[in-house]
């Protein structure tokens, strides 16, 4: 028997590298003689730049840039060999995961980082860039990253509104730039959900709250990008509002579509082919994939229902191994996924499901595989 072990990191807790680890522990402990191969996925956003690197597709860029908070740190991208294409993450200079719960607050944090990564990646002489924007911990319609590549974004008096979500309500003028340095530059926006940026389903609605966001707070904050939005239209011609995708990352892929005509592609397809896993897939007996928290937003594009959907042209099985799991999750069975395991086996604390958290994924790994010993008497 052989198996695959894809999964995608445990959002705030452990990378995908950690978590197939812990995986390929448990099948190991049960059923030494099982094969497995190790391939980490992503679905655009966290480990996107691990997976390259393991795939030896080029290497890892180190550069100094700024936190959610325009606070100074070293961050990195990654380069592809032939030098004129790199992959940014926008989570290694706008995540979630570099800020403190206290810290925690998109009325204020900024993409303007972002952009100082990709200036560096334009002056290393990349003409194609991929931006991954999952793990955002931003509500700025991508105003800041624009900022840091030259726009300027202006109030009625002419002056600079604020960076972060709350500074776009009093947007009135967008300046766009004559800036040699983007002529042919080509963004394409890796991103891992569905969501429009405006509406009971928008980048507010959804995302916001787990990014520090109170009730209070998405009001403003819908009434900002609903602004950002009628100023896009205004001076760029191009209705953002309701753009497939364009609530991703607080709204950076309706932003940049709308200024820069990027485009807008599904972060674990782009993946998926680089790492060809179509491939391994067909070779495997069993799929193990995982990810923190399986609810309502997998179905757009997450990672376990985009290795589901390729399982099941092949007629693979896929388990699905998660942190926490809340409905609906009935569409993920009609997709392709045969099982969804829950690594809690009773009442934990959330501090206590982190800090053991690889060693529930073995344990409910060894529970699986005792499963199919019997099943199939291996």
């Amino acid at each position: 028997m052989h198996v695959l072990i894809s999964p995608d990191s445990y959002k705030e807790n452990i990378d995908a590298n950690a978590v197939a680890l812990a995986i390929n522990s448990g099948i190991k402990t049960r059923a030494p003689k099982i094969s497995t191969k190790l391939l980490p996925m992503s679905d655009g956003g966290e480990g996107a730049i691990e997976l390259l690197q393991s795939l030896e597709l080029g290497t890892k860029i180190s550069c100094p840039t700024f936190d959610p908070l325009m606070r100074p740190i070293q961050s990195e991208y990654f380069l592809f060999k032939d030098k004129k294409k790199a992959w940014i993450e926008l989570s290694k200079s706008a995540g979630i995961d570099l800020l403190k719960e206290k810290d925690k607050d998109p009325k204020k944090t900024t993409t303007y980082g972002v952009g100082v990564i990709i200036n560096h990646a334009i002056k290393k002489g990349c003409k194609d860039i991929i931006l991954g924007v999952g793990g955002s911990a931003t509500n700025d319609g991508g105003t800041g990253l624009l900022s840091a590549l030259g726009f300027n974004f202006l109030d009625n008096k002419n002056n600079s509104i604020p960076y972060g979500g709350m500074g776009l309500n009093s947007l009135s003028k967008i300046d766009p730039i004559k800036n040699k340095k983007l002529k042919n530059i080509s963004i394409t926006i890796a991103c891992d959900v569905d969501n429009p940026l405006l509406g009971s389903n928008g980048s507010v609605e959804v995302f916001s709250e787990q990014k520090g966001a109170t009730k209070k707070d998405k009001i403003i904050l819908e009434r900002a990008l609903k602004k950002f939005s009628l100023t896009v239209k205004k001076y760029f011609y191009k209705d953002i509002s309701s753009l497939k995708g364009g609530g991703a990352a607080g709204g950076i892929a309706a932003g940049m579509f709308g200024i820069l005509n990027s485009k807008i592609e599904n972060g674990f397809s782009i993946l998926s082919k680089l790492s060809n896993l179509e491939n391994e897939i067909k070779k495997a007996d069993l799929i193990i994939t995982g990810e923190g928290k399986i609810d309502g937003q997998t179905i757009n594009g997450k990672v376990p229902l985009g290795i589901a959907k390729i399982a099941k042209k092949y007629d693979k099985p896929v388990i699905c191994i998660a942190g926490i799991i809340e409905p609906p999750i009935e569409n993920l069975y009609k997709n392709g996924i045969s099982g969804i395991f829950s690594i809690q086996q009773g009442p934990i604390s959330k501090k206590k499901s982190f800090e053991s958290s690889e060693l529930l994924i073995k344990n409910c790994t060894e529970r699986i595989i005792d499963f199919y010993k019997n099943l199939l008497q291996l």
